[in-house]
């Protein structure tokens, strides 16, 4: 099995690497759907696949750079909501890539630390390898 460091990984907007990300995060789900019937003679559970469905989380420090300013500004009061197109790369140029919806993302400011960057979000669409 071979081993991805994760000094190595960044977080694409775009084209464009966002600043100051330091931890990502996709959670890959596969639904199941229960299939049982009645009448079985089994009485065990019996399930079949359903759809697909990625998360995505990213945080790191905010700096008001312009992918995390992009992010939030859909998100302001007269932004207007887009999926935009996220790559999350393992190594250098290798990774998963999607168009993501964002659903939240905190600016969080401690009194004694640096301000903090957290976005969360569905791929629609499914994701492909880059």
């Amino acid at each position: 099995m071979a081993i991805a460091e994760g000094w190595d990984g960044s977080v694409k907007l775009g084209a464009n690497a966002m600043a100051n990300i330091n931890n990502w995060k996709i959670n890959f789900v596969n639904e199941t759907i229960d299939v049982s019937q009645f009448g079985d003679t089994q009485q065990d559970r019996e399930f079949a696949y359903g759809l697909r469905s990625h998360t995505v989380e990213l945080s790191g420090f905010y700096n008001g750079s312009s992918g995390q300013l992009t992010m939030t500004g859909y998100m302001k009061k007269d932004g207007t909501p887009t999926a935009t197109t996220i790559s999350f790369l393992t190594t250098g140029a290798k990774g998963y890539k999607g168009t993501v919806m964002v659903e939240s993302i905190g600016i969080d400011s401690n009194v004694d630390g640096l301000l903090s960057f957290t976005l969360s979000g569905k791929v629609s669409g499914g994701l492909s390898t880059v």
